[in-house]
């Protein structure tokens, strides 16, 4: 009896022993691999630092930079990375920008050129982002000029700004809606204080020429506003969507063009148009054939 008791204890220790070692090495595995790890307390790794949260951000990059495209960056990157990678040109408008925002993955930021429609020093005479009325431009303004708008506070200013940069300047008024947070009740309070053209004071005249009865500034006849009798685009009279017409000519340049008109006068010739910040020589032999100054 007393050898069967003493071969129990031998058989109980050697499992004892085996299931506490075996315990040890399978604890150790589970602590390589990362597997297997019980949070106490919001101890131990967390959901970012295993990667569900910290990803890469890809981004749509265009506007004013030489290498215009889609970009992947490590996760918390910020505008002005990815302005470095897509390299931004010598005129782009950077005031206009918060380089220090944190990137969104999925976002299109379009970087403007100086003097565009919705940069910091569109318009030239403009004082600041108001128009001669005193009206605020939406294209222009600054974080501080938007906040002076009824119902329009910090995080909202900061909404306007932000959709300007990543879809371009808005066309009309009424396009302010279509920014987040913002409103049909918000718009019917601020609508007679906006514009989004500084020579637009509401008599309906056309930037960069009186286009009226369908004579245009150069003396010669045109048929339906900006469009000759030739069917080419007059550069001299042509509304914002008359322009858009032209191949590589999009709402950027389209208001660049416009803009230039407003500030320096008409064309005198088509290569003048070369004198838009952002229309180079590639663009202009597309387009030279189809466009006119009267």
């Amino acid at each position: 009896m007393g050898s069967i008791t003493k071969q129990h204890i031998i058989i109980f220790f050697l499992v004892v022993a085996i299931v506490f070692f075996g315990g040890i090495k399978y604890g150790t595995h589970l602590s390589a691999s990362g597997n297997g790890s019980i949070l106490l307390n919001g101890s131990g790794p967390s959901g970012e630092e295993n990667g569900f949260f910290n990803r890469d951000v890809t981004v749509h990059i265009k506007g004013a930079v030489g290498k215009p495209g889609v970009y992947v960056l490590p996760p918390n990157s910020r505008v002005i990375d990815a302005l470095l990678l897509a390299e931004y040109l010598p005129e782009a408008d950077l005031d206009s920008v918060n380089l220090a925002r944190l990137l969104k993955d999925g976002e299109t930021c379009y970087v403007l050129y100086q003097g565009e429609a919705g940069g910091s020093n569109a318009g030239g005479s403009n004082t600041g982002g108001f128009n001669a009325e005193g009206k605020v431009n939406i294209n222009t303004a600054s974080q501080s000029e938007l906040e002076t708008l009824p119902g329009i506070g910090p995080a909202k200013a900061g909404a306007i700004i932000n959709y300007r940069w990543d879809n371009g300047p808005f066309s009309k008024i009424e396009d302010i809606m279509k920014v987040s947070g913002i409103g049909q009740a918000t718009f019917e309070n601020i609508k007679n204080l906006i514009c989004v053209d500084d020579s637009n004071t509401g008599g309906g005249s056309n930037p960069g020429g009186s286009n009226t009865g369908g004579s245009n500034t150069g003396g010669g006849s045109n048929t339906g506003g900006g469009s000759n009798t030739g069917g080419k685009v007059n550069i001299n009279t042509a509304s914002q969507s008359e322009l858009e017409t032209l191949p590589g000519i999009g709402p950027a340049k389209a208001g660049a063009i416009i803009n230039y008109r407003r500030d320096k006068g008409t064309f005198s010739k088509i290569e003048d148009i070369m004198k838009v910040s952002g229309i180079g020589q590639a663009t202009f032999e597309n387009i030279k054939n189809l466009i006119c100054v009267d």
